[in-house]
C-alpha cells in the first residue's frame, strides 16, 4: 500500500466528516485511512460508521479508552501504519485539490527516492470562511533545503498535514514538547534525509481561528510553554542556538523579524491584488465540503 493517512480525532465530529467528504471521491488507488479517536463521546464513531460503505479508502477506526493525549495519539498511529508513505492529517485541516492522491501517486513514480513531499498550505480563516496561502514556495524550499534550524523559530512548513513522509523515517514525536512539537519532528527528519520536495500541485486547507482548538486553549501560557520548551531543545541542540536562543543573538533575531514582517505583508498584499485584479474571490472553503 502507498499511503496511510492518520487521523488524530478529538471532540471535533464536523472537522472529521470535512476530511471524510473531501476523500471520498478522490480514491483511485488503494488507500489506508486510519482514525485513532481521544473524544469524550461516540459522536465522531457514527460519523465514521456513516461513511464507511462510500468511500474507497480502507477505512479503521479505533477509540482510545482511556484517551491517550494528543502527542501519544500521534505517535501510535504511526507506528500503526501500514503505508509506504504517511501523512498525519489533524482535524483541523483538509484535502483541496481533486487530484490529491493521483498527483502523490504520480510524484512518487517519477521519483522513487523521496522521502518527504511538501504540501502547500493554504490558511482558511474560521469565521470568514476564505483561504489565503501561507507563505511563497520558494522560501519553504530554500529554509528546507538551507536552514533547516530556522523552523525552530519560523514555522515556514505548516501543520504536519503538510508533510508525506516515507514511513520508515517519520520521527516520532517527543511527548515532552506542546508548542514546538511538530517543528521538532521536522528538523529531525531533515537531519535523517536531504530527499525533499516541495510540490505545487498539493494543497493542504488549515482552519485558523477556532476558538475551541487546541492551540486556542493554551494561547495565554504560550509565552511561558514556549521558553520552557527552548530551553529543552538547546541542550539537544546547541548548534541551533541562533534560533532557539533569540535574547543571545538579540541583533539577528531583529533584522530577522523586520525581514518577515515586511514578507509577510507583502506576501500578503500580492495575493490580494492578485485575487482582486482577476475579479476573483478568495475561495470559500466551505465548498470544500461538498
Amino acid at each position: 500500500m502507498l499511503l496511510s493517512i492518520l487521523i488524530p480525532a478529538y471532540n471535533y465530529p464536523s472537522g472529521i466528516e470535512r476530511i471524510l467528504v473531501s476523500i471520498r471521491d478522490m480514491v483511485r488507488f488503494p488507500v489506508e485511512l486510519i482514525i485513532f479517536d481521544d473524544s469524550c463521546d461516540d459522536r465522531i464513531e457514527r460519523i465514521v460508521s456513516s461513511h464507511k460503505q462510500i468511500t474507497a479508502a480502507n477505512i479503521i477506526y479505533s477509540r482510545n479508552l482511556p484517551s491517550l493525549g494528543a502527542i501519544p495519539n500521534w505517535n501510535a498511529l504511526i507506528d500503526s501504519a501500514n503505508g509506504e508513505y504517511v501523512l498525519l492529517l489533524h482535524h483541523d485541516e483538509f484535502l483541496i485539490n481533486g487530484e490529491f492522491f493521483e498527483s502523490i501517486n504520480n510524484i512518487i513514480s517519477r521519483e522513487r527516492e523521496l522521502d518527504v513531499i511538501v504540501a502547500d498550505c493554504l490558511l482558511c480563516d474560521y469565521k470568514s470562511k476564505h483561504l489565503r496561502p501561507h507563505l511563497p514556495r520558494w522560501f519553504r524550499s530554500f529554509v528546507i533545503r538551507y536552514i533547516p534550524f530556522y523552523l525552530y523559530r519560523r514555522n515556514v512548513i505548516g501543520p504536519t498535514s503538510c508533510l508525506i513522509v516515507r514511513r520508515d523515517l517519520y520521527p516520532r514525536f517527543d511527548v515532552n514538547l506542546k508548542w514546538l512539537v511538530d517543528v521538532d519532528a521536522y528538523v529531525r527528519l531533515r537531519r535523517k534525509t536531504n530527499r525533499w520536495r516541495v510540490s505545487k500541485e498539493l494543497k493542504i486547507g488549515s482552519v485558523i481561528g477556532r476558538e475551541d482548538s487546541i492551540t486556542a486553549s493554551i494561547r495565554e501560557d504560550v509565552s511561558l510553554i514556549e521558553t520552557q520548551e527552548r530551553s529543552y531543545l538547546l541542550e539537544k541542540y546547541p548548534d541551533a542556538s541562533v534560533w532557539l536562543a533569540p535574547k543571545s543573538h538579540w541583533i539577528l533575531n531583529a533584522l530577522e523579524s523586520l525581514a518577515w514582517v515586511s514578507m509577510r505583508v507583502i506576501t500578503r498584499l500580492y495575493y490580494w491584488v492578485a485575487y482582486l485584479s482577476r475579479a476573483v474571490p478568495i475561495t470559500d472553503f466551505r465548498s470544500q465540503r461538498k
